[in-house]
């Protein structure tokens, strides 16, 4: 069975109510909907192929597309362990291979602060003339407690340091 069929039987089973309301050639007409939509979404991320060499998705989240691409790479390179550069052991190539691993995998995981007991997390809600929303924290007492998003931050920042460092060496 094609996925798109397993897809509509799914769709099918969860909407039965509002389906029963949808006519036969409703659902012909929002079935062909889709499949235009398919096939206009291919042909536009084609044209960006062959006009920029990529497509733009990967330009809006660099990093997060950049990390996909470069973990496996990493990990096989250790893995492989052909040499090491000049002026290291291999058990230091391995460590910093391991930290440039560890930074791109963690870069966005950031850990949450430690607020202090009598913080208050409740906030206000003002609303302006403009039209837009503002929020005042109503905490007087509380502190919140950054260090441990700035030691990740700097875990992350030695591995891609490493990763720029060592980045002519990076070669089986």
């Amino acid at each position: 069975m094609r996925k798109k069929d397993v897809k509509m039987k799914i769709i099918d089973h969860l909407f039965e109510d509002i389906i029963d309301d949808i006519k036969w050639y409703e659902r012909i007409y929002y079935r062909f909907l889709n499949y235009y939509k398919e096939f206009r979404y291919f042909f536009k991320k084609l044209y960006q192929r062959c006009r920029y060499g990529f497509p733009l998705e990967q330009v809006w989240e660099f990093r997060s597309w950049h990390s996909e691409i470069v973990v496996p790479r990493l990990k096989l390179l250790k893995e492989r362990n052909m040499g090491y550069p000049g002026g290291l052991t291999n058990e230091e190539w391995h460590d910093i291979l391991d930290k440039m691993i560890w930074s791109f995998e963690n870069h966005d995981n950031d850990p949450n602060p430690i607020y202090s007991e009598d913080y208050d997390h409740r906030y206000e809600v003002i609303k302006l003339d403009n039209g837009n929303t503002q929020y005042r924290s109503l905490n007087e007492t509380g502190t919140i407690d950054w260090s441990p998003i700035e030691k990740h931050n700097e875990q992350v920042q030695e591995g891609l340091d490493l990763f720029a460092k060592y980045y002519l060496n990076l070669w089986d």
